[in-house]
């Protein structure tokens, strides 16, 4: 379990880092929102109003998918922050599987059924059963994983490449670490730059590119699907259940100190003989 959990959480840093602050950013922007009430509720009407279909990008189209968390995809990434990993994820409304793949320590799993977490490692075939979670995992939105733009993401244009794809330019910005000042330059170093690749009436990017602070990262999809079925877990019948193999240790190291206790209450006590020097007494001291 350490092991896939300290491969998501390497993942998930990779991630972050090339995702940014942007929620960061939005937070300070809105420092004077209770003496703008007027004008936060009309900001919140325009926000709620939908844009027509036919003018949303590709990239709003693929985001709407993931939003409605019914959909299965695989994607190998490549970054120079952890160099390659591939990862598949299924979801179906809150529940998902989210499974990692590397050379050396294998496929581990991570699912989340009915506010379950299930951990698999199938190198040696075990996993963990864990009926209360950490609220990142209950709340997990997935969106480090598979790219999706939110309200945060500056759109930037939209080209056609010399292969005919077509290119779609995103841009987060995000505080910088010293000032926290924002700056909204898409040539500033804290500025996430995102390119989404697709092919002409795709519903999901061929590839994804991720630059920030001199950093790259390239995602590359290999499978995409909208509407999965229910998030089932495999067959665990011959895999080891962890928390039972902690529980059986437990039990060995009791009954070994248990052991250690019985042997030395059975065993005889020896006692060193003392030395007592006689006592004189007064004939006198007796009579009565």
């Amino acid at each position: 379990m350490k092991k896939t959990i300290a491969m998501l959480c390497a993942l998930t840093l990779s991630c972050m880092i090339f995702a940014g602050c942007s929620d960061k950013a939005q937070d300070e922007s809105n420092v004077t929102k209770k003496n703008e009430s007027s004008a936060a509720v009309t900001t919140e009407a325009e926000d709620s109003e939908e844009t027509p279909d036919a003018e949303k990008t590709m990239t709003q189209k693929y985001s709407e998918i993931i939003k409605s968390r019914n959909f299965s995809m695989k994607v190998d990434m490549k970054s120079d922050f952890m160099g390659k990993a591939s990862v598949e994820i299924k979801c179906n409304g809150k529940d998902y599987c989210l499974s990692m793949f590397s050379d050396e320590e294998g496929q581990s799993d991570i699912y989340l059924i009915d506010g379950v977490l299930y951990t698999l490692t199938h190198i040696n075939k075990t996993y963990t059963k864990n009926e209360d979670p950490d609220a990142y995992y209950l709340k997990n939105d997935l969106q480090l994983y598979t790219m999706c733009i939110d309200k945060t993401f500056e759109f930037g244009g939209s080209e056609k490449t010399p292969d005919g794809m077509i290119c779609e330019t995103y841009y987060t910005y995000s505080p910088d670490p010293d000032t926290g000042e924002v700056v909204k330059d898409k040539d500033n170093f804290n500025t996430t730059c995102y390119k989404y690749y697709f092919k002409e009436g795709s519903d999901h990017p061929e590839k994804v590119e991720i630059a920030v602070m001199d950093m790259t990262m390239e995602n590359v999809f290999t499978d995409f699907k909208s509407g999965v079925d229910a998030i089932v877990l495999p067959d665990l019948k011959d895999w080891e259940d962890q928390a039972e193999a902690n529980d059986d240790d437990k039990t060995v190291e009791e009954n070994e100190a248990s052991e250690k206790s019985d042997d030395t209450a059975d065993s005889p006590v020896e006692v060193e003989p003392v030395d007592v020097e006689p006592i004189e007494t007064d004939p006198a001291d007796t009579e009565e």
